[in-house]
């Protein structure tokens, strides 16, 4: 417990959690979200459409010809309940989806079974009758993404999450194409996708290798039918619901994620499509998920990254969990999310109640201006009991430049405030990183990762 106690504890990030509900009540719902308040958490990631069902009554749905609701959830709506027992606990609920993603039910569940048609087909199966799994995500069931009616019942059932309830934000989930490698075991070759390949470039996909001049041609436009249909999201997000959130988990190494499952999320970061993202980690050590975060910070900018890991599903220690997310931390993430609440066990609960998350926590989205300025006046207050030793020009000019800062972060200053809140953030930065000798090295370390991300916040302001 002592050990936990002396662990860095953050005033102002994110701190995730994905929940898979299983609550049938909402008696079940407030316990849970009882001890996820208790361990400090500040946004849930709510898994809302999953296995090809809604866990709420969706008329989307219905009309599609598919069940309305999970059956072990019907006589009540949980995502209402989960929506306003997480608001009122402080907590942010972000509606995690299966976007082409539908399941591992035998012959692709409810959506494949109302609509066989919109089955992703991988090379290897063309020919066959039925939906067929995928061979490299063994049992995932998956919808083409590029089919109009596709995109039409997944935008819809997007746009009644938006319309229906106080979500925070929409979460994308599986917003790709399944695993597209080796060569036989990609996708999507459906009569749709190979038919409006062929009309725009003359040859049918099927045709094509590797080696085929117009390989580069198939993936580029394979790659466009996801990143067009983010595009589509953040249209109908802005138009019905602008003032909420549009998040996406996603691959940590961009490279990898499009040349296996055409997911080019920086492109969408460059574009400005989504507010946040949350890398995901899958590395057993803090090195390997340390070194994720540094990849994904370098690409991202100033967007908000929640670097995902996965300590609770893998069963990891309390304290190497905890390596991990302060791992996350010093490689400049604004936060961690934990995967997941369902796995998460009694003694990681309490090393992150007692340790990293025992300390409230602001998130930085909900309003970056304030966000950044309570940061500021935390680091002020340890600053002026750490560094009673340090050169007292270089910490003068540190404190000076934090108080500025504070004071064009207040409320009602214009929109340049904030810019020239951010320089005086990296200048005093720059002015931390020259006490040398006399500041715990520890301190000076964190005083100017912290700077940077308070900087990179009143940028977004």
């Amino acid at each position: 417990m002592a050990g936990y106690r002396t662990r860095e504890s953050r005033p102002v990030e994110g701190r995730g959690l994905w929940v898979r509900p299983i609550e049938t009540s909402p008696e079940q719902i407030r316990a849970s979200l009882d001890r996820i308040s208790a361990a400090g958490f500040n946004m849930v990631f709510l898994e809302t459409v999953w296995g090809g069902y809604t866990i709420y009554p969706s008329a989307v749905a219905e009309r599609a010809g598919m069940p309305a609701q999970r059956p072990e959830m019907r006589g009540f709506d949980p995502l209402k309940v989960w929506v306003d027992e997480a608001h009122a606990r402080g907590i942010e609920l972000h509606a995690w989806t299966h976007t082409f993603f539908v399941g591992v039910e035998s012959g692709g569940g409810p959506v494949l079974t109302a609509h066989p048609e919109w089955a992703a087909v991988e090379r290897e199966d063309v020919g066959k009758a039925g939906p067929q799994p995928s061979r490299m995500e063994p049992g995932y069931y998956w919808m083409d993404a590029a089919m109009p009616a596709v995109r039409a019942h997944v935008l819809a059932t997007f746009e009644e999450i938006l319309r229906g309830y106080a979500v925070d934000g929409l979460h994308l989930d599986y917003i790709r194409y399944p695993v597209s490698l080796p060569y036989g075991a990609d996708f999507s070759y459906s009569a749709y996708s190979r038919g409006t390949f062929a009309a725009e470039h003359g040859v049918d996909p099927y045709t094509l290798t590797p080696d085929s001049p117009q390989w580069p041609t198939w993936n580029a436009w394979r790659e466009k039918q996801i990143t067009t249909f983010v595009d589509q999201v953040r249209t109908m997000q802005r138009r019905v619901a602008a003032d909420r959130q549009l998040s996406a988990a996603v691959f940590a190494d961009p490279t990898d994620g499009l040349a296996k499952k055409f997911q080019n999320w920086g492109a969408w970061v460059d574009a400005g499509t989504l507010n946040f993202l949350t890398g995901m980690s899958f590395g057993t050590s803090a090195e390997s998920v340390g070194h994720d975060t540094a990849v994904m910070r370098e690409r991202v900018g100033d967007v908000p990254l929640y670097t995902a890991t996965y300590g609770p599903l893998r069963g990891t220690s309390p304290d190497l969990m905890l390596d991990q997310v302060q791992a996350v931390d010093d490689a400049d993430s604004d936060g961690a999310a934990l995967f997941a609440y369902n796995q998460l066990n009694a003694r990681q609960q309490e090393a992150l109640r007692e340790g990293t998350f025992r300390t409230r926590s602001v998130v930085p989205h909900a309003d970056y201006r304030h966000a950044a300025r309570a940061g500021v006046a935390a680091l002020r207050a340890t600053l002026k009991r750490a560094t009673a030793c340090a050169p007292t020009r270089t910490t003068a000019d540190v404190r000076a430049r934090l108080a500025v800062a504070e004071r064009l972060l207040a409320d009602g200053m214009p929109a340049p405030a904030a810019d020239a809140a951010a320089k005086q953030l990296a200048k005093a930065a720059a002015a931390a990183a020259r006490w040398g000798d006399t500041v715990h090295p520890e301190l000076i370390r964190r005083t100017t990762r912290d700077l940077r991300m308070y900087s990179r916040w009143a940028n977004l302001a």
